[in-house]
């Protein structure tokens, strides 16, 4: 189940005598003796009632039960498979958002010094240009001019360009949302059902699915 569905719905780990996390002593023994109090008291007069009915009754109570039990099954494995996908996307999608809000970052601070080196230059320029003379100063304040005018053009180019990456990363957090606010019923019960369920390799994906999915209306908070 855990390489098929990404996730281990029941962890051990914490308990004395595990193995793997999978099974513990404390379980199996507390499972042997339900087991036998299953087998020898509970099922014993559910059989005799059974077994009692009217075969007509009989096989209509095991035709709905059994179409209801095969599309539970189903279903579930459905929503498990889905949940192994959601759980991959979501944090594909989270180290995607961090390499953009670092590429933003080195962005912003290069557009900072862009700034702060077009200031500088301009000061240093004019300084130079009172002390030349007019004919030189002419030619130098042209190039001054084309110079200020590529380093704009820089600028308004990194400014679209962060332009683009925030945009981009806007959209990642509105998938991301929608993926960890958004949950059937099936998926919630999985989540709700197994509070011990863990995942190794997407472990911060799936806690944040818990806290949503704990919700009980599932909308949206």
């Amino acid at each position: 189940m855990e390489r098929l569905f990404k996730v281990r719905y029941w962890d051990y780990s914490d308990k004395k005598f595990n193995i793997n996390g999978y099974i513990c002593l404390g379980s199996s023994i507390a499972w042997g003796f339900l087991t036998i109090f299953m087998t020898e008291v509970i099922h014993k007069p559910i059989a005799n009632f059974v077994t009692s009915l009217n075969p007509i009754v009989e096989f209509t109570f095991i035709a709905v039960i059994s179409v209801l039990f095969v599309y539970d099954t189903v279903r579930s494995t459905k929503e498990a498979l889905d949940l192994a996908r959601v759980l991959e996307s979501m944090t594909k999608l989270k180290t995607e958002a961090e390499e953009l809000q670092i590429q933003l970052a080195l962005l912003k601070a290069e557009t900072s010094e862009k700034v702060s080196e077009i200031k500088n230059g301009a000061v240093m320029r004019i300084s130079e240009l009172k002390e030349e003379a007019a004919d030189r100063a002419m030619k130098a304040a042209d190039t001054a001019a084309q110079r200020a005018s590529e380093m704009t053009q820089s600028l308004t180019d990194r400014q679209q360009r962060a332009e683009v990456l925030a945009e981009k990363l806007r959209s990642l957090s509105e998938t991301h949302h929608k993926l960890s606010h958004h949950m059937s019923h099936y998926r919630r019960r999985l989540l709700n059902g197994n509070p011990t369920a863990y995942s190794k390799k997407f472990a911060e994906a799936l806690n944040e699915l818990k806290k949503y999915g704990t919700f009980k209306n599932g909308s949206d908070q």
